[in-house]
């Protein structure tokens, strides 16, 4: 029987997987230079020293230091824009579908620090660099729909009241997890450094109670005691009118 030989990977092909993975490399380890010093403070030549290449190889792949930092930005946002894409609750009821996404959004913040910190210095520059960013801007969150169908379910079931907007309830998501974890080292007081302790460990673990009443407060918030469809109620998740 004649044996095929197989063709070599072609030097363009090896050249560009390399390529890809060197830009890989510098990505990361610029994401942790500048979650840890901010733009101002971050080091291209740390970065080239610890992802193992030449300041030149930093420069050929991303043109300057700010360019490199707004594509950090970018890989950051459109992390969890992926993460937040494979969400699929169609099959769950709507208020455990929302407590399912809070959960998400817990977990993923505090499983990227440096997402948090990234965040936390480009509020500093007043969102600069993410006005600047072709990507995040076209790419909204997916979720912002996922819990407009998850309300509009709710609503006709009569599981959650009526009027909450879809975006204050997401701000509000993202809120809950990211407070803690982004000011953890500025709450000087006793009790409040051990309460944000216990809510980063997660549903599981010694912070388990403490995350569940979280959630219990996300589910006074979204429905009525007597499960039935009523007036809009005010609050920070009411839909604004015109």
């Amino acid at each position: 029987m004649k044996r095929t030989r197989r063709q070599p990977k072609s030097r363009k092909a090896l050249s560009r997987r390399d390529a890809n993975a060197t830009r890989t490399r510098i990505l990361h380890t610029a994401a942790k230079q500048f979650a840890e010093h901010g733009l101002s403070g971050g080091r291209v030549e740390a970065i080239a020293a610890t992802a193992g290449v030449n300041i030149r190889m930093i420069y050929h792949h991303f043109g300057s230091k700010q360019e490199l930092y707004l594509a950090v930005l970018d890989n950051a946002y459109l992390g969890l824009r992926e993460q937040e894409l494979r969400l699929d609750y169609s099959a769950l009821a709507p208020l455990q579908g929302l407590l399912r996404l809070f959960e998400f959004l817990h977990a993923h913040f505090a499983a990227h620090p440096e997402l948090i910190r990234l965040m936390t210095g480009e509020n500093l520059l007043h969102a600069a660099y993410l006005k600047r960013s072709t990507q995040v801007a076209t790419r909204s969150s997916p979720v912002i729909a996922l819990i407009a169908d998850l309300l509009r379910r709710g609503e006709a079931n009569g599981e959650i009241r009526r009027g909450i907007d879809p975006l204050q309830l997401y701000v509000a998501m993202v809120a809950l997890s990211y407070f803690h974890l982004s000011n953890a080292h500025a709450l000087l007081d006793l009790p409040l450094q051990l309460a944000v302790a216990a809510l980063a460990s997660g549903p599981s673990g010694a912070g388990a109670r403490d995350h569940r009443a979280v959630l219990e407060i996300g589910r006074g918030l979204t429905c009525r005691c007597d499960g039935k469809p009523g007036p809009v109620m005010p609050g920070v998740f009411a839909k604004r009118h015109e």
